[in-house]
């Protein structure tokens, strides 16, 4: 906050606020982001696209979510946000800190089919929390403005599934721990 007193004996406040993702980044150096990626293998088939495990022992909060989708023409992506599912395979992928001055890891287990160059990700049981449709090539950021939060052990992943073969498909992920 400033505050200053002008010539005239007026008070003058200003003051500025950001997302708690921001002052997580800047103070305890633990905001992160990953992005997973995944070629469609055969079109209309639901394919698991990343999944996060929490092994920390606080807490991890999803800042936001951004799916795309390079879907040729008007074809339709669907993408389904899961929480609670076990989850095994992909390749491993390291959350990038936000804070470009720290050496701080996310304490996460953090996987992607990365284009399908990776062992296949196996996601069975948890629940849907999100579902998001696309026509065409499109992005979409989910802003779950910190609310789902993830507990020690838990995960969260996503799933798409993309009228065509071969179609890119990218999840962006921003989150905290605190």
């Amino acid at each position: 906050m400033k505050t200053k007193v002008s010539n005239d004996n007026r008070l003058h406040n200003s003051s500025r606020s950001n997302s708690r993702y921001y002052y997580v980044s800047r103070d305890l150096e633990k905001a992160f982001v990953v992005n997973w990626a995944l070629l469609q293998v055969a079109g209309g088939i639901t394919e698991n696209l990343g999944y996060l495990r929490y092994t920390g022992s606080n807490k991890l909060y999803v800042h936001s979510i951004t799916l795309s989708t390079e879907e040729p023409g008007t074809g339709l992506t669907k993408f389904g946000i899961w929480v609670n599912c076990t989850a095994s395979g992909g390749s491993a992928r390291i959350p990038n800190n936000m804070n470009l001055g720290s050496a701080l890891l996310s304490e996460t287990d953090c996987y992607t089919d990365e284009d399908g160059t990776g062992t296949i990700i196996t996601l069975s049981g948890g629940m849907s929390i999100q579902t998001i449709r696309l026509s065409g090539s499109n992005s979409f950021t989910i802003d779950f403005s910190d609310a789902l939060i993830v507990p020690q052990n838990k995960v969260i992943a996503i799933k798409a599934n993309s009228a065509t073969t071969g179609t890119k498909v990218r999840a962006t992920l921003k989150f905290f721990e605190e």
